[in-house]
């Protein structure tokens, strides 16, 4: 499942950067949940059956979500920012923030799309750093409700110092796509410009049909590229902005069905963190590389 694979890497992540660049001069390691939810999520487990001897039956168990299984990662990050626009969810999250009096939690209510910029555009990320301060890393976590803007994505690679997971609504970008390029209204269209960070996908994208007849204008005639050219598609427009991006976890429904795509993108252009990066999403893959179950949202 996709908190498996994020929560793999985070304690890589903290464990490969612990006492770098210096021991007596450390990183100071943030997480940030952009869309943390509640801290919690549901899940559909099997209980009793044959080998219990009772009926099995289907129950719903609250979990541990993202942002409750980062506070559980040890060696710890240093500080931690959840962003959630639901006001009673952002409740739930300063309960979360009590419970770990110990931790750096700031809780912030609001789009991400606003916030985060704003994050990232404000000390300890900008400005001159005062000699001998600590420099900052952060992973950057993202489990939209809806569509990230571009900027968004682009402000967090302009860091050079953001290692970000990012979980991709390939379904719903999917849907607003036609089996041809004359069947894409002005309203998809603005969701896919907003979806690819483009206008460049109506031909990169759509491309001529090879069996049109031949007194057609095959210009006309374009046909829609499948799952994985979506996804290969994303992963291009990605690298335009990250200097590494890994392949992505697929993510399915208990019906089968793959709603989303989980990607990694590591903001760091220095040949060492892009190494890191590597070796780590190469295990990770090894593990998690399956289609994995995505039951519920995590944001309860």
């Amino acid at each position: 499942m996709k908190l498996d694979a994020v929560e793999y890497y985070l304690k890589f992540y903290t464990q490969a950067l612990r006492d770098k660049p210096a021991p007596d001069n450390p990183f100071v390691l943030w997480y940030i949940d952009a869309f943390a939810g509640t801290g919690m999520r549901a899940a559909d487990q099997v209980e009793g059956g044959l080998f219990d001897g009772t009926p099995s039956e289907i129950k719903t168990v609250r979990l541990a979500g993202s942002a409750t299984r980062a506070l559980q990662v040890d060696p710890p990050f240093k500080r931690f920012v959840f962003i959630e626009e639901r006001p009673d969810f952002c409740v739930a999250l300063e309960t979360l923030k009590r419970d770990h009096p110990d931790r750096s939690i700031e809780c912030k209510q609001g789009d991400a799309n606003l916030i985060l910029p704003k994050l990232f555009g404000s000390p300890p990320w900008v400005g001159r750093k005062k000699w001998g301060s600590p420099s900052h890393r952060a992973v950057v976590f993202l489990d939209p409700y809806n569509l990230v803007e571009w900027s968004t994505l682009e402000c967090l690679a302009q860091t050079k110092a953001v290692d970000l997971w990012f979980l991709y609504p390939i379904a719903s970008v999917l849907r607003q796509a036609a089996r041809s390029y004359e069947a894409v209204d002005a309203k998809k269209a603005a969701y896919l410009d907003r979806a690819f960070g483009t206008a460049a996908w109506r031909t990169e994208l759509y491309k001529p049909e090879t069996q049109a007849p031949l007194l057609e204008d095959l210009g006309t005639r374009n046909e829609r590229v499948d799952r994985s050219e979506v996804e290969a598609y994303v992963k291009r427009r990605l690298e335009t902005l990250f200097p590494y991006v890994s392949q992505p976890l697929p993510l399915l429904m208990p019906a089968g069905a793959q709603l989303f795509s989980l990607f990694f993108a590591a903001a760091n252009p220095s040949p060492p963190a892009v190494a890191l990066a590597r070796r780590c999403i190469k295990d990770l893959l090894n593990n998690y590389g399956r289609p994995a179950s995505h039951r519920r949202s995590g944001r309860q």
